[in-house]
């Protein structure tokens, strides 16, 4: 048969109260006034795929995934704003990622002298083909993710994942301002 143990072993116990760990940018080496002349001065000239990941996470709050299959259509130059939507590559997150993000004007700017000279109809270029990923964690811009990485750590990001904490920044700023 089945053992029965006649008490509650755990009667006694009150459980530990463990308070979720919130995200602080001065934790994991984040100073975002820095860190954005940084890659205004590094990489926007040498390294526009990598400016352009940064820009989309800090300004937008983007997931990898949304970032590596926006397409120049989804971004609304005239209203300053980004449609985060689905692609035939690939689907959100959520239902709620759906939605706009409204970007700062001179960061739409920018995006708007990349797009001129740009060859691609998605925002980051890449040379892999754009395809339904195998797995999650298969980026068309994977070798652009992986070097942005490695220069965040280089300023001193110490996180586990430096571009999700740009998203965690972009996230924090907003709830700063809005008093959230």
């Amino acid at each position: 048969g089945r053992l029965s143990i006649p008490f509650y072993p755990f009667e006694d116990v009150i459980p530990e109260k463990v308070a979720k760990r919130r995200y602080v940018s001065q934790r994991v080496g984040m100073n975002i006034e820095v860190l954005y002349a940084a890659a205004e001065n590094e990489l926007a000239g040498a390294e526009p795929e990598q400016y352009k990941i940064f820009l989309l996470c800090v300004a937008a709050a983007l997931r990898r995934k949304e970032v590596d299959w926006l397409k120049w259509e989804h971004l609304d130059f005239g209203s300053n704003r980004i449609n985060v939507q689905s692609t035939e590559y690939s689907q959100l997150k959520t239902h709620e990622s759906e939605d706009y993000v409204n970007i700062p004007s001179f960061i739409m700017k920018v995006f708007k002298s990349f797009k001129q000279s740009s060859k691609s109809e998605f925002v980051v270029e890449s040379k892999r083909k754009a395809r339904t990923p195998k797995e999650p964690s298969d980026y068309r811009c994977s070798a652009s993710f992986r070097k942005l990485n490695k220069w965040l750590r280089s300023q001193g990001i110490t996180s586990q994942k430096p571009i999700h904490t740009l998203r965690q920044e972009a996230v924090s700023l907003v709830a700063e301002k809005d008093g959230i």
